[in-house]
């Protein structure tokens, strides 16, 4: 593994999955409590969204062969 490949691939993404967790806590948090929907919405939008659209493109998640 090259330092690039390191440096996007690892500390970028953890960066970007706590920035997001920083900034998201004002969604997430309500009368000083944790909502669990919200929190699901917070970080399944921009971590599980592109694994849904790629499914898709394929010919869909429920492909008969």
């Amino acid at each position: 593994m090259t330092f690039k490949n390191f440096m996007y691939k690892g500390v970028l993404m953890i960066t970007v999955l706590a920035l997001i967790g920083w900034l998201g806590k004002y969604l997430y948090l309500v009368d000083g409590e944790i909502d669990w929907f919200r929190l699901m919405l917070v970080y399944g939008v921009p971590v599980g969204s592109h694994i849904c659209f790629l499914s898709f493109l394929q010919g869909g998640i429920y492909l008969e062969r």
